[in-house]
C-alpha cells in the first residue's frame, strides 16, 4: 500500500519572516558592541607554514601533467 503525503502547499516566508531571522546578525554587523580593547586583525598565515611543501622527486609514485 502506498504511503500518502499530505497536500500542503509552499507558503513562502513573508517579509516579517526575513526580518526576524536576519535581523540580529544585521545588528551586530551595523552596530558592533563597544570594546574596550583596541583590537588589532590577526594575520592569516601563509599556506607554506600551514602545509610544508612536498618535494615531488621525494614520491615514488609516478605523476603527469596534460595540458
Amino acid at each position: 500500500m502506498p504511503t500518502s503525503s499530505p497536500l500542503t502547499s509552499y507558503v513562502p516566508p513573508s517579509r516579517i519572516d526575513w526580518d526576524l531571522l536576519f535581523q540580529l546578525m544585521f545588528d551586530e554587523l551595523l552596530n558592533p558592541p563597544p570594546s574596550g580593547v583596541n583590537q588589532a586583525p590577526e594575520a592569516i598565515s601563509p599556506i607554506v607554514e600551514v602545509i610544508p611543501p612536498v618535494n615531488a622527486n621525494s614520491t615514488s609514485s609516478p605523476s603527469s601533467i596534460m595540458v
